[in-house]
């Protein structure tokens, strides 16, 4: 509550005092969308009965002046020149002047030392720039409730990118071209690079990815030469077109999980098709509705007609059905939810098609050659799902029917939704069975609410379980008293393999026509571990990647008197691991060097190469 009033209930002009509440602000929305009070009403049941949930930016935006609804702006810097350059700077300050995230790729845009023809003069490069980027970016808030945000992005190839720290066949050919004619600015190692990008990651945790041939390949958008995707956006989960020309924009909302599994918890895919068919359809209502701050954006979003819908609360989901994450049973649950909501939103897509009419460029997209994201995944990604729909025969559907949106479906962070709704963010594992949360009447101590249900129904808990997982930051893993089976499913993501996470998402991606929001966790991390996990994903089919997670190796000794226990319980001075694991865990987590379980001590560059050519089984990563 405390979220929705600060930041979505509307405000006064002067005095600033809140003038709607909760339900207003979920009518305000359904009725900014609607064309008839029947509509109205469909669409407001849905979003009050937390089943869905529009973006932030619908949430702000929609039944005011200036319905900016749009999530994600994505932009190429048009022209390597100051004119082009300070243009595309004012487009993202535009852009994020009513709420939009923005992504931006400044490839196209010289490198350090290049000529200046104008000037006969050398360019500083890209790094500059980028400084008065960040500048406008802080500037220029997001309508006064929340800052602006950018990601920018650069290619492999670009000679800035080292100070920065189409993959194509036919750009393959010319890239390689140019390569023997000797018109290299600078030669670089492969491997050096990417170890220093890992290197980039374990010290920051930021370093969006973005695999270029895998977004490429599967995009229904990219059928036609020229049509290039360059980059994501803001939180890695929107994969589209960009060009001098057009500014790509795509408008989200997401399905609640949590509120889709009965009491004797089994999961409703009938109630999941349904909110799947009215959610598709007001999606594509913003499209419509829409105020474009700038003119790209309008012709962009016209063209193609893209729209994301998403989920959140899948920790929720699998806490109801007593599936631990990562079991087999979770992981097909997981690729079924994610087919039923594909199946659906293109089934609502068509139909829509045959009442408004397609997308324009529908001709020009891989729909026409009867080609939907399953069977663009085949032979792309290493596994395939159980498949329960007939998506041949859909196919030839689609392509004889038409669809009315490019791109339907792509799973964002929802870190701020998923806390109106009350539920775990995205596609996420839970962090944490403990955890502080501060509100503007202090801090206080939480633990999570399935897990306290559980235990109080087996009478364990008391004061001194309690104590115990608050000494554990939160976990249950060594709590003997505790079930084993609870255990299982009350395992914190520090506690998940990311092999199992990488796995659950390639098989949903077969659903999934943009990206997802993929945040992977390590609690010690090192070159070796990180080269192999995010050649693994590469290879296993992953489109893009979003934050690196990790916490630090040691924290403050604890000493919690625990009521009913012999005596004082003391935790370790290292985050699940004693003194002598915390030394081998920091020679790990050194750049120079790494030493596996075994003993073994690899240099920086035979771990780089080590899990390049082995990211299964590589033992630098184990």
């Amino acid at each position: 509550l405390k979220t929705v009033s600060d930041r979505y209930l509307l405000r006064h002009p002067k005095t600033r005092k809140i003038i709607e509440r909760p339900q207003w602000l979920f009518m305000r929305v359904a009725l900014g969308l609607s064309h008839n009070v029947e509509e109205a009403v469909e669409f407001y049941s849905i979003i009050s009965q937390f089943l869905y949930m529009p973006s932030t930016p619908t949430l702000f935006n929609s039944g005011t002046l200036h319905p900016q609804m749009s999530s994600c702006y994505l932009l190429t810097v048009g022209e390597d020149s100051l004119d082009g350059i300070y243009k595309s700077i004012t487009d993202c300050a535009r852009l994020s002047k009513f709420s939009g995230g923005i992504g931006i790729d400044w490839t196209p845009v010289r490198a350090s030392g290049s000529l200046i023809k104008g000037t006969n003069g050398l360019s500083n490069g890209i790094v500059p720039f980028l400084k008065v980027f960040d500048s406008s970016v802080h500037a220029v808030n997001q309508g006064g409730k929340r800052k602006g945000a950018a990601a920018v992005y650069l290619e492999p190839w670009h000679a800035d990118i080292e100070a920065f720290l189409d993959l194509g066949p036919e750009w393959e050919a010319r890239y390689e071209a140019a390569e023997k004619a000797g018109k290299a600015y600078k030669k670089v190692l492969a491997r050096q690079l990417y170890a220093r990008m890992m290197q980039t990651l374990a010290e920051t945790g930021n370093g969006w990815m973005c695999f270029k041939d895998k977004s490429n390949l599967r995009s229904a958008q990219t059928a036609k030469p020229g049509n290039v995707i360059h980059s994501s956006n803001l939180c890695t989960e929107i994969l589209e077109v960009t060009s001098k020309d057009e500014t790509a924009v795509c408008n989200l909302g997401s399905v609640n999980l949590s509120s889709y599994v009965r009491p004797d918890g089994q999961f409703d895919y009938d109630l999941l098709r349904k909110v799947v068919k009215v959610a598709t359809k007001f999606l594509d209502r913003v499209i419509d509705i829409n105020f474009y701050p700038t003119s790209e954006a309008k012709h962009s979003n016209n063209k193609w007609r893209p729209v994301g819908l998403g989920i959140m609360g899948l920790q929720d989901a699998f806490f109801k059905m007593k599936l631990p994450f990562t079991s087999a049973k979770a992981k097909e649950t997981s690729a079924r939810i994610q087919e039923t909501i594909y199946y659906q939103a293109i089934n609502t897509s068509m139909e829509l098609a045959k009442e408004h009419g397609s997308f324009t460029e529908f001709e020009n997209s891989r729909y026409a050659e009867g080609k939907l994201q399953v069977q663009l995944a085949e032979g792309v990604q290493s596994t395939m799902p159980e498949l329960h729909f007939d998506w041949d025969a859909l196919a030839k559907e689609v392509q004889k029917n038409g669809l009315r949106n490019s791109l339907l479906i792509s799973i964002a962070p929802t870190a701020t939704i998923a806390s109106i709704v009350g539920s775990y963010e995205s596609i996420e594992p839970q962090i944490s069975n403990f955890f502080k949360r501060e509100t503007l009447s202090g801090e206080f101590l939480q633990v999570n609410r399935y897990l306290i249900n559980e235990l109080k129904g087996r009478g364990l808990w008391t004061d001194y379980i309690r104590g115990k997982i608050i000494s554990a930051d939160g976990s249950i893993q060594n709590i003997d008293e505790i079930p084993q089976e609870i255990r299982d499913l009350y395992r914190t993501v520090w506690e998940t393999p990311q092999k199992d996470l990488i796995e659950m998402a390639v098989e949903r991606s077969a659903f999934i026509c943009q990206s997802q929001s993929l945040n992977l966790f390590m609690e010690s991390p090192s070159i070796g571990k990180l080269s192999s996990m995010y050649m693994y994903a590469w290879k296993q089919g992953v489109k893009t990647t979003y934050y690196l997670r990790s916490r630090a190796k040691t924290s403050i000794q604890k000493t919690t008197v625990i009521s009913g226990a012999e005596d004082t319980q003391p935790t370790a001075t290292t985050t699940g691991a004693n003194a002598s694991a915390t030394k081998a865990t920091a020679t790990a987590a050194t750049p120079g060097s790494v030493t596996t379980a075994s003993g073994t001590t690899y240099t920086a560059e035979e771990a780089i190469v080590c899990s390049l050519e082995n990211p299964e089984s590589c033992e630098a990563c184990t």
